[in-house]
């Protein structure tokens, strides 16, 4: 059921709300929706597929909700939520959906490589394109051979520059998603 603020029933429970078609890649978009938990059913499966029966649910907030709050507590705090920490994580959570949907990582092909100083690279390939991901497993920071000419990239996931020289890239132990 979905109200809004201002008292008025905009959706009853159970009511469908919009049907959409996935195209090509998986996406669909909806109808413009208010805020609030909705629950997403597969209703036909695309030929050669099975039907997933399992009910998704899927919550549409204000932007600038998404945010983190650096208090960890104890097994015997409150646990308060502090929304105004600053820390907005909406850029963030944008940035990793739109890297999430890219199809080159459901379609192409990939390498897994394991580095010295327990850093993971992985370089998936479609059609001549090529993204690569550096994953330090221990957070830390290491100077590791990385496949790709010398110059500056963008980290897609902070947007950051990050330059190769001679086949080598300077982490700081945060994970790197390059096109290359």
């Amino acid at each position: 059921m979905i109200i809004t603020p201002d008292g008025t029933l905009r959706y009853a429970a159970g009511a469908v709300v919009d049907t959409v078609t996935t195209d090509e890649t998986g996406l669909a978009e909806s109808k413009p929706l208010y805020l609030g938990k909705y629950e997403v059913k597969e209703i036909t499966a695309p030929t050669g597929y099975v039907l997933n029966t399992e009910i998704h649910t899927a919550e549409l907030v204000y932007a600038g909700q998404e945010v983190d709050d650096p208090h960890v507590p104890s097994l015997f705090d409150k646990d308060p939520v502090h929304w105004q920490t600053g820390r907005d994580q909406s850029d963030f959570l944008i940035r990793l959906a739109a890297i999430k949907r890219d199809p080159i990582f459901a379609e192409g092909s990939y390498t897994l490589t394991a580095l010295p100083h327990d850093v993971l690279l992985a370089v998936y390939e479609q059609n001549g394109r090529r993204v690569a991901g550096l994953f330090s497993l221990r957070g830390a920071s290491a100077l590791v051979r990385f496949p790709a000419p010398n110059g500056v990239y963008h980290d897609s996931i902070t947007g950051r520059p990050v330059e190769i020289y001679e086949n080598q890239l300077a982490t700081d132990g945060q994970p790197l998603i390059l096109e290359l």
